[in-house]
């Protein structure tokens, strides 16, 4: 997802997001593994999530599949290594990816529109079933 764009490497970023619209075109169900780590450090820095290319690419990919699809795409955001952080529960950070895949979409479906308003499909949750899930670190989890 973010690696390559926190390396710099622009390829890798085209790679992220072209693999994003591959896997919506493809998929009745979408998985985003995220960091939940990676989320905090962007709330508590007030900048948006690292890896807008990738929410860029996969709201595309959506966009796009909705068209040929007559029931919801899953969307299943999983937040790895969910720790203790303060003001960062799993309600903050679906908050924070929604709202950047909402921004990825209207930028999506706008560049669509511009090619006709057949092309119109409405608000990112009337095409796209978005469940969270936040799994606990390995090494902090309890032994059950």
């Amino acid at each position: 997802g973010s690696e390559s764009l926190e390396r710099e490497e622009k390829e890798g970023a085209w790679f992220d997001a072209s693999a994003a619209r591959f896997a919506c075109l493809a998929a009745d169900t979408v998985v985003l593994n995220i960091w939940a780590q990676d989320v905090a450090r962007s709330i508590t820095q007030r900048t948006p999530p690292g890896g807008q290319h990738l929410f860029d690419g996969l709201a595309e990919g959506l966009y796009a599949a909705s068209s040929s699809r007559s029931t919801k795409q899953r969307l299943l955001l999983v937040f790895r290594d969910m720790t203790n952080i303060p003001g960062c529960g799993i309600d903050r950070l679906e908050g924070v990816i929604r709202s950047e895949l909402e921004r990825a979409w209207r930028v999506a479906s706008g560049a669509l529109l511009s090619a006709g308003p057949e092309r119109a499909r409405g608000h990112l949750t009337a095409c796209v079933d978005i469940q969270c899930f936040g799994l606990p670190h390995h090494k902090r989890k309890r032994e059950e």
